[in-house]
């Protein structure tokens, strides 16, 4: 019995797709759904120089918090108007390791993700937060492919 579905959504017009056929499935199975987020701090490690302005880090990780929230409320209202119910959950690291993190501590039955990110080597391959929950995760995962491939 399906329970509980996490879509993995990152603001690209995949994990749009991918959302959508999210709460399609949790519609049919009557189940919940948990939108995470995940802002990928550990760039801001590799940013070096960049960061040497007081405050910057802070700054851009707050803003990559709000883009989190304003993402996972654009989906969590997709689900309300279908009747689903919904849990938005912002996390801060590495993408796959916190939906897979994510996906074991909140119970999840099946993991939905777009083939591809917002990244433009993405565009052209497996995204690899896709690859990464397809061969790490411990439940089921759906991958949603975009429409790149012509």
């Amino acid at each position: 019995m399906m329970k509980r579905v996490l879509i993995a959504y990152d603001g690209s017009e995949t994990a749009l797709k991918a959302a959508k056929a999210g709460i399609d499935l949790a519609k049919i199975y009557g189940a919940e759904v948990l939108v995470v987020y995940a802002a990928d701090t550990k760039i801001l490690n590799q940013m070096g120089d960049v960061l040497l302005f007081p405050g910057a880090k802070e700054k851009i990780k707050k803003m990559m918090e709000e883009q989190g929230k304003e993402a996972t409320g654009n989906v969590s209202k997709l689900a309300s108007d279908a009747g689903i119910q919904c849990q938005e959950m912002v996390a801060e690291g590495d993408p796959s390791s916190e939906l897979l993190r994510a996906s074991e501590e909140k119970g999840a039955d099946l993991v939905v993700v777009g083939s591809t990110g917002k990244t433009a080597l993405g565009k052209a391959l497996l995204g690899s937060v896709a690859e990464r929950m397809l061969r790490h995760s411990k439940v089921p995962v759906m991958v949603v492919p975009g429409d790149e491939i012509d």
